[in-house]
């Protein structure tokens, strides 16, 4: 089966003798005891705990460690990771391109969150398929990846995005940007939105961070984070209120 080149996500390379040192201070997920080769989830949050992105990561034997994350906020990712590295060993390079596969490919390369799929970073050519990428992308919404883009970034606890249900969230591991605030807000309960997939009517229009609101008075209960339009309608995931929907008909834009 042919490679599916997924330009719509890059990849930040990090190397140097503390790589791994400094993806466990840097992601919400417990980088050091992660077995190499899969991909698995996590976050990179500010101090306040909001995640600014999210991300695959695979370690390597080696040590070095790769990040995956939407194409758009590769540049900006990269730039705010080299303000943290700065006195450590680590080099961050986006040295290749990503591309998808639809079948296991075996402790090298499989998706964590769906290990029917696999993916590889090189500059192996890949077919740039749009219909592929579409499936792709929809695959990614039904296995519940929070990919954050625009002003979807910055706005959501970790938790709020599922990280816990992925496995991409350590509450054991040590310090990382935002952590006290990710860990009182679990310890002491107050997490009130979670992730939730949703569907519209075609053509409905739904940027990330458009506003999800309840009721005749219209309430804000919530906002988009990625939707994609299928043959059945718009597809998505969401970030809402836990309560959302239960009494009050949900309305999208």
């Amino acid at each position: 089966m042919s490679r599916i080149k997924l330009d719509h996500l890059g990849v930040i390379a990090l190397s140097g003798s503390q790589a791994g040192e400094f993806a466990q201070a840097q992601l919400t997920a417990d980088v050091a005891g992660a077995e190499p080769g899969s991909w698995l989830p996590a976050a990179w949050c500010d101090p306040k705990g909001r995640a600014l992105a999210f991300v695959l990561f695979r370690k390597s034997d080696s040590g070095a460690v790769e990040l995956v994350a939407p194409a758009t906020e590769i540049e900006k990712l990269a730039s705010g990771l080299k303000m943290y590295s700065i006195g450590r060993d680590v080099n961050l390079e986006s040295p290749a391109t990503v591309t998808g596969l639809w079948e296991p490919s075996g402790p090298k390369g499989n998706l964590a969150p769906d290990p029917r799929r696999s993916m590889e970073s090189s500059e192996n050519k890949a077919i740039a398929d749009s219909d592929q990428i579409h499936q792709w992308k929809l695959a990614d919404l039904q296995a519940g990846l929070p990919w954050l883009s625009g002003s979807a970034c910055g706005r959501h606890l970790p938790q709020m995005l599922g990280l816990e249900a992925l496995g991409g969230l350590s509450y054991r591991k040590g310090c990382y940007p935002g952590q006290e605030v990710i860990a009182r807000a679990h310890y002491l309960g107050r997490v009130k939105r979670q992730l939730t997939g949703f569907k519209a009517l075609s053509g409905t229009r739904a940027e990330p961070g458009s506003p999800i609101t309840a009721g005749p008075d219209r309430k804000v209960v919530g906002e988009t984070l990625e939707s994609l339009e299928t043959g059945d309608g718009l597809v998505g995931l969401a970030v809402v209120s836990e309560n959302a929907g239960r009494e009050e008909q949900l309305y999208l834009g």
